[in-house]
């Protein structure tokens, strides 16, 4: 059954700690560009954004409980460790930092690890990493090539698990996982049933050892995405309905949706979670494009976390949030960390 709630314009922030959390980051400086006037005062979440240092441009993929930060600067990968946000640079483009410091990325077609300084090479075939267990870094997942065709992939302690496809499908990924708990993207057969056309989309899954794959939405979702979960096993992600004029942001656990977040239009007439804590914290974008997912490449998006993330232009992202609701992303091109305010 679909259970429906109205969340309304802001992410419900509540600060609590998990995985042995360190306290949020000290912002290192204030944000510099003034708050866009299209949204009034009362829609801003009481964060300052800080801007990394050694990157014209880029973006921040994760972040760890204890602050550090991964992503891309000017293109290449980076990592920037600790308060003072001390830059170095990666051999690889990392996606998520666990909280002993261990990397998930991937290099010249090939999903990797970097742990201890010593980079690690995890599948010969041709692979994508995605995301790692915050807490357990030693499980990566993502996709492998198998005979040409994209499978879900688990890699544990450098051993690749296969989960294969769900049924009819022709691509599968994992795009998140914590504690044991493992969500992906699964192209399969989709019937809208308006029209009663059937095509191969994209829709969320959840996947177990034990019973394998399962679809958490019904028949009138067009297409649907899964983007972060937490310890707790709730995910968070998108869908697009055959009944709603947008895009819509859903949490799911895993047996199937748990809630809808609507927008509030005009002003933000989606709002996509793209990450969630332990606490339930969710950092995502609003977009205003009907049926187009929010994504990196969307120039459209504001970065949302209990009210616009200032100084709320567009083309700032948030990818991440940590235990501490420190939220890692873009603005004005550049690497940024949004650091709640004391």
């Amino acid at each position: 059954m679909r259970r429906a709630v109205v969340v309304g314009v802001a992410f419900a922030l509540v600060v609590l700690a998990a995985c042995n959390a360190d306290a949020p980051v000290a912002p290192s400086k204030p944000g510099q560009l003034d708050r866009n006037p299209n949204f009034p005062p009362e829609l801003y979440a009481n964060y300052t954004p800080v801007e990394l240092p050694g990157a014209a441009t880029g973006i921040v993929e994760d972040i760890s409980d204890g602050g550090d930060a991964v992503g891309v600067a000017d293109g290449a990968g980076a990592i920037w460790r600790g308060a003072a946000h001390t830059k170095g640079d990666l051999p690889f483009i990392p996606v998520a930092i666990a909280n002993d410091g261990t990397i998930a990325g991937n290099l010249d077609g090939h999903a990797v690890m970097f742990k201890n300084g010593q980079l690690i090479v995890l599948d010969t075939a041709l692979s994508v990493a995605t995301a790692i267990c915050r807490c357990a870094s030693e499980t990566i997942v993502g996709s492998v090539e198998v005979n040409g065709v994209r499978h879900a992939a688990i890699w544990v302690g450098g051993v690749r698990i296969d989960a294969g496809l769900p049924p009819d499908g022709t691509f599968a990924e994992f795009t998140a996982a914590a504690n044991g708990h493992f969500f992906g993207i699964a192209h399969v057969p989709t019937t809208n049933p308006l029209t009663n056309n059937t095509t191969i989309a994209p829709q969320a899954f959840s996947w177990s050892h034990a019973t394998g794959w399962h679809q958490l939405l019904d028949v009138s979702s067009i297409e649907s995405t899964v983007t972060g979960v937490n310890d707790q096993g709730i995910a968070v992600g998108s869908e697009a309905h055959v009944l709603f004029p947008n895009v819509i942001g859903i949490t799911y656990d895993s047996l199937g949706e748990t809630s809808e977040i609507f927008g509030d239009p005009p002003l933000l007439p989606e709002e996509i979670p793209d990450a969630i804590n332990d606490s339930g914290n969710m950092a995502g974008n609003s977009c205003s494009t009907p049926f187009t997912l929010c994504t990196s490449q969307d120039a459209s998006s504001v970065a949302l976390s209990g009210g616009v993330l200032p100084p709320g232009n567009p083309g700032d992202f948030a990818t991440s949030i940590n235990a501490s609701n420190v939220i890692g992303g873009r603005s004005g091109g550049k690497p940024v960390l949004w650091v709640p305010n004391p």
